[in-house]
C-alpha cells in the first residue's frame, strides 16, 4: 500500500476520534467536568484506588498533566489523595463520596443515556465487526512500539 494511503488512514482515524471527543466534551461542559476527569472518576470506581502514574498511563498523558487533572478533581472534592502506607513516596488516589455522586449524576445525563447520535450508525453489523477487528489489530501493533 502506498505510504500516502497509510498516512491518510491514520489521519482519518485521528480526526474521527477528535470529532467524537469534541461531541462528548460539549455534552459534559454544562456539568463543569471534562471528559478526562469523568474518565478518571469512572476508573477509580472500578479500581477503588490508583497511583498518579497509573492515571497518567491510563490517560495517555505525562505526569504533570495528570497531576493538574488530579489537583482539579481534588479541589472539587471528587477525589482524595493520601500517602501509600507501603511506600510513602507514592500517593494513592481514591474516589470520594462526592465523586461517586458526580459519576452517578453523569450516568443519568440525558445526552449520555439516550444520545441519538451513534458514531458507528453508518455501518452495518458486519462492518462494525470488521472495523473492531482491524482497530484491535492496529492497537496490538502499536503496543509493540519501543518506549
Amino acid at each position: 500500500m502506498p505510504k500516502r494511503h497509510r498516512t491518510r488512514s491514520l489521519r482519518l482515524i485521528g480526526e474521527s476520534f477528535l470529532m467524537w471527543r469534541r461531541h462528548r466534551q460539549s455534552q459534559l461542559a454544562p456539568h463543569r467536568i471534562t471528559l478526562q476527569q469523568a474518565h478518571v472518576l469512572a476508573q477509580l470506581e472500578r479500581h477503588e484506588r490508583l497511583h498518579p502514574s497509573d492515571i497518567a498511563d491510563m490517560l495517555f498523558c505525562d505526569r504533570p498533566t495528570a497531576s493538574t487533572i488530579l489537583r482539579n478533581l481534588e479541589r472539587k472534592g471528587w477525589i482524595s489523595r493520601t500517602r501509600d502506607p507501603a511506600n510513602r513516596k507514592f500517593a494513592i488516589v481514591k474516589l470520594s463520596r462526592d465523586g461517586a455522586e458526580k459519576l452517578n449524576t453523569l450516568r443519568d445525563l440525558a445526552p449520555f443515556a439516550s444520545d441519538p447520535f451513534d458514531p458507528l450508525g453508518c455501518f452495518d453489523s458486519n462492518e462494525v465487526a470488521l472495523l473492531e477487528s482491524l482497530l484491535g489489530k492496529l492497537h496490538k501493533h502499536l503496543k509493540t512500539i519501543p518506549q
